[in-house]
């Protein structure tokens, strides 16, 4: 049957050395040979070899020593003692906010006319609360206010200063950057377990007059163009995106998703709330950690074995990912990977970007299994139609493969993999629910017709059927879930065939799509 692009043929286990050849003690060489007959033509026939040298010894053979576990395997030491920090909350731009409005919770581009409102927020980032504490507030290095919080915090607890109006009494303003700086508990009331994280700065400019805020992002078809004009190129690059060298990749990859973003909403990701990291794997883990330093510090002790075994599967399983954090949706990519497979990690998060901004209330719902099945199934049928959207727009062959009977193969293997992981995996669960939610929804009849007529959904009902899933009262994916895998038996079939479909017999090598997106060309409805 042959190999796919970058697919992988192992044999695992074979047991059958000593049979073929006799082996004694001391070293040997064993060498793998690919091809030997050369009944392939390669581009490359001098790299089909590999050699290793392996010693053998007499007598019984000792058992392996026990695994020491390593750091990366430890949760961080629980907290006996409050840490009292800055506080960053979801859809705030930080612990400090100058405003000329109140209740916003935003900065503003700042003019010298006023009002001005400042907002503070600390949290009690621990189990344990801390008692009264204060918190000074100070402008260009001199004290301006003094905030007293007399009842203390409990653990994950925080208190917000809001709209305090009493800086033009303090201080004088003048046109350029002026420094606000926080500082929690300066007279150490509480014994803290870190007294390293109590002071934050920021740096605000003030403007002559008062300043309008920037027009929302427009492209035009010139500066799209420009965003898209590296697509075929990045395509078939096989370099790593982060692996030490700053090559520019990372941006251009950014810049690609942003023009296909535009094209669909019709809004920049420069323009919303959103922070994109593309890292490499040692950043990616380290990003990771950081982030799980709040959930191990605030959860019980009974609960720190499932947070420890949540981040350990998110490093293990995940190339990517979407939370919040520092008031923003983030999007956190493992970057050393090469350039298509990035680029489609980015389109799926993309997808999960999309949902939280349309609807938040899936992604502060309590999750479960089907609900991140439902997400999955949201961000994957984004992906489509952010590549269906790019094909048409730019005419590059994005989504096109070839009938072999690899592709057969690994469609039938995926269909048989999502079927046995349903209950734990929400990839699967995902996919499965795309086919099944077109073929099985009543409501969704004219994109089953599309669907079961062309073999697949095109950019609008692609479209479409992402805008249904994003839509739906998360209280209802459990039961809508259940309700199609119901059917599952009856069109498991039928979704093989129409994935096969597509494949396209005596298609030109030329034009056969990245290894990187089978998933949205072939796997996704």
């Amino acid at each position: 049957m042959g190999l796919l692009t970058e697919q992988t043929s192992t044999v695992l286990d074979w047991s059958e050395l000593f049979a073929v050849t006799p082996v004694t003690p001391g070293p040997h060489i064993l060498r793998v040979v690919i091809d030997p007959n050369g009944l392939l033509e390669e581009k490359d026939e001098t790299n089909n070899s590999f050699e290793k040298q392996f010693t053998w010894g007499s007598g019984a053979v000792s058992g392996k020593p026990a695994a020491v576990p390593s750091p990366e395997s430890a949760a961080p030491q629980a907290l006996t003692l409050p840490n009292l920090r800055p506080y960053w909350r979801f859809g705030s731009d930080g612990p400090i906010v100058v405003s000329q409005r109140r209740d916003t919770g935003l900065d503003d581009l700042l003019g010298l006319d006023g009002p001005w409102y400042v907002d503070i927020e600390v949290r009690n980032e621990s189990g344990v609360a801390a008692g009264p504490f204060s918190v000074d507030l100070f402008f260009d290095g001199e004290r301006v206010r003094t905030f007293r919080v007399p009842t203390g915090l409990d653990s994950g607890f925080f208190v917000p200063f809001a709209d305090w109006d009493g800086l033009d009494r303090q201080a004088s303003l003048t046109q350029g950057p002026h420094t606000f700086r926080l500082v929690i508990d300066p007279a150490n009331e509480v014994t803290e377990a870190s007294e390293t994280d109590n002071v934050f700065e920021k740096v605000f400019v003030w403007n002559a007059g008062q300043p309008s805020s920037p027009p929302p992002t427009v492209f035009s078809s010139a500066e799209l163009e420009d965003k898209l004009e590296p697509l075929a190129d990045l395509l078939r690059n096989r370099d790593l995106v982060r692996d030490g060298a700053d090559q520019g990749l990372a941006q251009q990859i950014i810049d690609v998703v942003d023009a296909g973003y535009y094209l669909m909403p019709g809004t920049s990701l420069m323009d919303e709330r959103v922070d994109i990291h593309l890292l490499s794997r040692l950043d990616y883990e380290a990003w990771i950690d950081d982030d799980y330093l709040v959930e191990f510090a605030l959860g019980e002790e009974s609960e720190r074995k499932g947070i420890l075994a949540r981040r350990k599967g998110l490093k293990s399983r995940a190339v990517g990912f979407k939370t919040r954090r520092f008031g923003k949706i983030a999007i956190v990519i493992d970057a050393e990977r090469v350039v298509p497979a990035v680029l489609d990690t980015l389109a799926h998060e993309v997808g999960h970007i999309r949902q939280d901004l349309v609807n938040p209330a899936q992604t502060v719902f309590e999750q479960t299994v089907g609900l991140n099945g439902l997400q999955e199934a949201q961000a994957q049928q984004f992906q489509r139609t952010f590549w269906l959207t790019l094909e048409r727009y730019t005419g590059v062959p994005i989504l096109d493969y070839p009938d072999y009977a690899g592709f057969r193969q690994l469609l039938d293997d995926r269909l048989d993999s999502w079927q046995a992981e349903l209950t734990i995996g929400e990839h699967s669960l995902g996919f499965l629910l795309q086919w099944l939610a077109v073929l099985d929804d009543p409501a969704l009849t004219a994109l089953r017709t599309e669907l079961v007529e062309a073999g697949q959904l095109g950019e609008d009902s692609s479209a479409e059927l992402f805008d249904f899933f994003v839509a739906m009262d998360p209280a209802d994916a459990e039961s809508y879930i259940d309700a199609r895998l119901a059917t599952l038996s009856s069109h498991t079939g039928l979704i093989a065939i129409l994935a096969k479909s597509r494949l396209q017999p005596g298609l030109d090598p030329g034009r056969e799509g990245s290894a990187s997106l089978v998933d949205p060309a072939l796997l996704t409805s």
